[in-house]
């Protein structure tokens, strides 16, 4: 069983790097969108109240974010291709464990976070970020990038087999990019004077995972800005592994 579930995570971690344009658009986007904010947002850290004078500082957790909501589509795009090549059917009828599988598919997404994550933080450091919580802090941050692939990466699982499409993980990718800029990216829940606006990143999930890095980034060590940040991540990792292992194994009854 180990040695299955090494060959399977080589083979998704293989199939993820190796795959340019994917790997080029995870890299290229969210520090588009780094830039756009801080060049566009700069003026905000004069705001009273504001947790620091370094916008590049606030902007950059928005990066560590994007590593979740894209393994979404990496893992579901992936995995859609999987179950219509009909690897995933051949894979059931072994005796390798469905939720082999499942963790195997995780492995690229996870690795890619990673990279991410260490390529993110260290640009962010270039052009003047800071890690309050210093390097242990830079280190969970990494961790995070991991937690929050996985999570997302999961839900990419889910979509793809409940749909059997790899379009549908693509489809959804739009929706989570949407919920970013619903959130508390641009500016602290506090300091958002607009009520509805306020209340749409308060009850947005995505907020809590922008947050959690940027507690670190930001402040040193906020131990309920993690928490929060862990929850949520946990929440949607354990339903969507749950719906996952289900389809999983509708999947193979009706093949």
């Amino acid at each position: 069983m180990i040695h299955a579930l090494l060959q399977l995570t080589r083979r998704s971690v293989t199939r993820t790097m190796r795959n340019k344009a994917l790997v080029a658009q995870g890299m290229i986007f969210p520090l588009f969108l780094y830039g756009f904010n801080v060049g566009g947002l700069d003026l905000a850290t004069a705001l009273p109240g504001f947790p620091t004078e370094s916008y590049a500082t606030f902007a950059l957790a928005l990066t560590f974010a994007y590593c979740g909501i894209y393994a979404l589509t990496v893992a579901g795009t992936q995995l859609g291709e999987d179950v219509k090549t009909g690897f995933v059917r051949r894979m059931t009828l072994t005796p390798v464990n469905s939720a082999v599988l499942l963790v195997a598919q995780l492995g690229g997404v996870v690795v890619f976070a990673v990279f991410q994550a260490v390529i993110f933080l260290l640009i962010g450091l270039a052009v003047g970020a800071r890690v309050e919580a210093g390097p242990l802090g830079a280190l969970l941050i990494i961790v995070l990038c991991a937690l929050f692939a996985v999570a997302l990466g999961s839900l990419g699982l889910t979509l793809a087999l409940l749909t059997r499409s790899s379009e549908a993980a693509q489809a959804v990718f739009p929706l989570f990019i949407a919920a970013l800029f619903f959130s508390s990216v641009g500016l602290p829940r506090e300091l958002i004077q607009t009520d509805w606006f306020q209340q749409v990143a308060t009850y947005n999930p995505v907020s809590y995972l922008i947050e959690a890095p940027r507690s670190l980034l930001v402040e040193g060590w906020n131990a309920q800005a993690l928490l929060l940040g862990v929850l949520v991540a946990v929440g949607i990792l354990v339903t969507a592994m749950l719906t996952t292992a289900n389809s999983l194994r509708s999947l193979s009854v009706a093949r």
